[in-house]
């Protein structure tokens, strides 16, 4: 539940330094409006982005059931993938303009954004370490090329944004997948790296379900 941050949750560097509350192209996190609606209980930062309807089974005592309604596919995530296939493509201008539409939409900034600012602004901005350097920016590895410079600081921007709109949907996996980016585990106390997952893990593979497996199919196979 939002309210109390039960379970699972962002931690709140990750917040700070990676999403929400990281400055962006956009510039600093006072213009993103969803930074401004975060709850933070517990050092955990939710965003209350999914609106809860209320079915009665009693409306005199006032009982019944919360429902939740996820969208699995949207305009603003369509536009994203529209903005990173213009990007692969090298049709800058194009992804530059799709970004200034998220832009616009999302934040207080409503300039129009050049594929120069876009590839300025990231470039300059430092790549990700686990405790030095927490930034939006991670190392890329995928499977295809990525030219250096204006092709692959237009794709941090938009990997940055889609951290943002797709917060607690699920959708960072596949992309931390298909750009082979190295997962971290941190113990935020001692400020120590205590796992890692490169490109090539094993466990990146979503695992098939048991009742195939003991019908006799081959299990994926697991780092030991």
């Amino acid at each position: 539940p939002y309210s109390m941050s039960q379970r699972y949750g962002q931690a709140k560097e990750i917040c700070d330094n990676e999403n929400l509350r990281a400055d962006g192209i956009w510039g600093t996190a006072a213009n993103l409006v969803a930074a401004n609606t975060i709850w933070n209980p517990q050092e955990k930062m939710p965003f209350p982005k999914l609106a809860m309807y209320f079915e009665y089974t009693d409306k005199v005592n006032g009982i019944g059931y919360r429902h939740a309604v996820i969208v699995p596919f949207t305009t603003n995530e369509t536009l994203l993938c529209r903005a990173e296939a213009y990007a692969l493509k090298k049709m800058y201008p194009q992804s530059a303009a799709d970004i200034t539409s998220w832009q616009r939409a999302y934040t207080r900034n409503k300039s129009a954004l050049t594929p120069d600012q876009i590839n300025a602004y990231y470039d300059k901005m430092n790549f990700y370490t686990p405790f030095t350097q927490q930034t939006p920016k991670k190392q890329l590895a995928p499977d295809f090329t990525i030219e250096e410079g204006m092709q692959e600081n237009i794709l941090h921007c938009i990997l940055h944004i889609r951290r943002v709109t797709t917060l607690h949907e699920g959708m960072r996996w596949p992309d931390i997948k298909r750009y082979g980016i190295m997962i971290y585990r941190r113990n935020m106390a001692t400020q120590r790296v205590t796992d890692e997952m490169p490109p090539n893990d094993l466990r990146r593979a979503i695992q098939i379900p048991r009742n195939v497996i003991v019908a006799g199919m081959q299990p994926n196979p697991r780092r030991n």
